[in-house]
């Protein structure tokens, strides 16, 4: 889920397919929060310039760039990275290394040269794609390499070479992309770094570890934070929010988190808000949530009566009428947004968007239409499996919708960008009365369709609708494949209804 760290909020998107290196250079602005307050500098190799140009001062709470022609050889020479925080007026060094020394040998050049080692961090699975900033120390390389998804036979086969040697206690010989924190011997520097030092006040606790997540790259993405006790052991999750469009939707989540704490569910399950606040001296937000609880940790990509029930308690338990009118009218005022942006394959998104308008427009305006709450990205992903139902996280576009939309969704996103089959065979999965999912749809419908109106090609017409607005809006390359498909099953359901 979705947008860019270091990203003005007028960050501009009028054609969603020509991405840019912004957004993959941006995520290294989070090495920032390992940092303490004050005044900092970036040390990275001149080759690095490249992936990293963009970044400058002003980014999260400030960093100067110096690129050098060798950083391994500046931490081995005495003296040069005190002169570099020395001409820049700066007490901290955040130096972007490729070297398998040993993290040991690296403190010992450190201390040769007059400096503190703070932290290290392990970039994987490198500087031209910085997921995740792993602790370097073993224990954490040991106990959670495996939060790292995997999905092509090569890069399982590379994953198990990381996983041997960090098993083997030599994670430098894999892990060699690092981020090493250092400061002046002497000066007061917070040793935990902003991020640590922040969570470690409002969670109560001193003795954590932070593994940091930059994302997948597109215009509402985020960093999200594991938060592990001495043993490694998840005890929080946390995100951060640098942008206007990441704070507006971690706003989102927060009010939804607390909306579902004041009613009492028996088959879904959430997150718990533990602190919402700005992070510590930057602009950025960040909210604390509790981690799935014991028994709920297992993901499952097919769709399970588990699922369904959830989702039905979910819309039974926070229901809300509406006249049809209204419902056209947030459509269309979302159909207004899209016709300004998107310029990708414009002509035929916004005619069969305006098509489909025109129907639900005679279908709705009459009627009086139910919502319910609705996730709004029920996906596996976000799915934990537990004894007594589900565990959902990721609540940052959740809102009332029209019934079926969830289920919709974990089907369209699973056939389409899981599975890879045409929208032909999903169409049928989607309305064929006798396939997989007939009876988990029907089961949904059954527990409505006396109390309420019930069309099930208008609420997937809906449903279509809406995911293609906001992928054609905010889309990033990889999701054309999930556009396509929904605009071929839309025009479709439009001639059924």
């Amino acid at each position: 889920m979705l947008h860019e760290r270091a990203g003005e909020s007028a960050v501009k998107h009028s054609d969603p397919l020509l991405m840019t290196n912004e957004f993959i250079d941006r995520r290294i602005c989070g090495v920032l929060y390992f940092a303490g307050p004050g005044r900092s500098v970036l040390v990275m190799d001149r080759c690095l310039e490249e992936n990293f140009g963009r970044f400058s001062s002003g980014n999260s709470h400030g960093a100067a760039v110096v690129p050098v022609e060798n950083v391994t050889g500046l931490i081995t020479s005495p003296g040069g990275l005190e002169e570099i925080l020395d001409s820049n007026g700066a007490d901290m060094l955040i130096i972007l290394v490729s070297t398998r020394i040993p993290l040991l040998v690296l403190k010992k050049f450190l201390g040769r040269g007059n400096l503190r080692y703070i932290a290290s961090y392990a970039v994987i699975p490198g500087f031209g794609n910085p997921r995740w900033f792993f602790p370097t120390e073993v224990k954490v390389l040991k106990r959670r390499w495996n939060i790292i998804k995997t999905g092509s036979l090569r890069s399982l086969l590379t994953f198990r070479l990381l996983q041997f040697f960090a098993l083997a206690g030599y994670p430098q010989l894999i892990f060699h992309y690092r981020i090493v924190i250092a400061g002046r011997k002497g000066r007061r520097i917070a040793a935990s770094g902003i991020l640590k030092e922040f969570i470690s006040q409002r969670l109560g606790r001193k003795d954590i570890d932070c593994i940091l997540y930059t994302g997948i790259y597109s215009f509402y993405q985020k960093f999200t934070v594991l938060v592990m006790d001495k043993n490694s052991e998840i005890i929080a999750y946390a995100r951060i929010g640098h942008t206007e469009q990441v704070r507006e939707r971690i706003n989102n989540e927060v009010k939804a988190l607390n909306y579902l704490a004041t009613l009492n569910f028996s088959t879904i399950r959430f997150p718990r808000v533990v602190s919402f606040d700005k992070l510590g001296c930057t602009s950025d937000i960040i909210v604390i949530q509790t981690p799935s609880p014991d028994g709920y940790k297992k993901l499952s990509k097919r769709l399970t009566t588990a699922h369904v029930a959830s989702l039905i308690e979910l819309f039974r338990k926070t229901t809300r009428n509406v006249h049809g009118k209204f419902l056209i009218e947030g459509l269309e005022k979302d159909f207004d947004k899209v016709r300004k942006n998107v310029s990708w394959n414009k002509v035929e998104i916004l005619s069969a968007l305006e098509g489909t308008l025109q129907i639900l427009r005679k279908k709705l305006e009459s009627t009086v239409v139910t919502l319910g709450f609705s996730h709004g990205d029920f996906i596996p992903w976000n799915l934990y499996l537990g004894g007594s139902g589900l565990f959902a996280f990721d609540w940052e576009v959740a809102k009332h919708r029209v019934p079926l939309w969830d289920l919709y969704y974990f089907i369209l996103y699973n056939e389409i960008l899981e599975s890879s089959r045409n929208y032909k065979t999903v169409l049928n999965l989607l309305t064929d009365r006798n396939n997989a999912y007939a009876e988990y749809i029907s089961r949904y419908q059954r527990s409505f369709e006396d109390s309420m109106f019930f069309d099930r090609n208008v609420f997937l017409a809906v449903t279509l609708y809406e995911i293609i607005i906001f992928y054609a809006d905010y889309c990033y390359k990889t999701d054309e494949k999930l556009i396509t498909a929904c605009l071929s099953i839309l025009k479709e359901i439009q001639r059924k209804l």
